[in-house]
C-alpha cells in the first residue's frame, strides 16, 4: 500500500470518543479562525496605519500556522475538517456496507448524525440507537 492512504472507519462510539480527545482543539481552531477572519475584515477595511498592518500580518500568519496544525493532527486521526468556521468535522464510517459520514457540529453534545459522501451538513440523518446498532461497523 505504499503511497496510498487508509481511511479510518468510525463507529458512533468511536466517533464520540474521539471527539472528546480533540474537543479542545477543535474550539481552538475555530477560535482562531474567527480572529484570523476578524484580521482579514480589518486589512480590507483600509484603516490599518502602515505600522500596525505588519504586525497584524505576523499576527495573521501565527493564527494560520497554529490552524493548520490543527488540522493536521485532526487528519492524522481520521477526521475531516468541513467547515472551520461553523466547526464541521466528519468522521469517515460505514453503514450497511457504505461509506458515509458521522458528523458533527460545534454547539453540539456528542455526535447524533450522519450523511452519505455526496451530501453535506444540509444531508444529515439523526442516529437512531435503536434501529443503528447492527448498521455501524469497524474496519481498521
Amino acid at each position: 500500500m505504499f503511497g496510498t492512504t487508509r481511511v479510518r472507519f468510525f463507529t458512533p462510539l468511536e466517533a464520540n470518543q474521539t471527539l472528546r480527545q480533540v474537543l479542545p482543539d477543535i474550539e481552538r481552531a475555530v477560535e482562531r479562525a474567527h480572529q484570523h477572519a476578524s484580521f482579514t475584515n480589518t486589512l480590507n477595511s483600509g484603516d490599518v496605519p502602515a505600522h500596525e498592518r505588519e504586525a497584524i500580518q505576523d499576527e495573521m500568519e501565527q493564527l494560520q500556522d497554529e490552524i493548520q496544525s490543527i488540522i493536521e493532527r485532526f487528519r492524522s486521526l481520521g477526521l475531516e475538517v468541513k467547515g472551520l468556521h461553523e466547526g464541521l468535522i466528519d468522521f469517515p464510517a460505514l453503514r450497511a456496507g457504505q461509506e458515509v459520514y458521522l458528523c458533527w457540529k460545534t454547539g453540539e453534545t456528542f455526535v447524533s448524525h450522519w450523511h452519505p459522501l455526496h451530501t453535506g451538513f444540509d444531508g444529515r440523518f439523526p442516529l437512531d440507537p435503536n434501529e443503528e446498532l447492527g448498521l455501524w461497523e469497524w474496519c481498521n
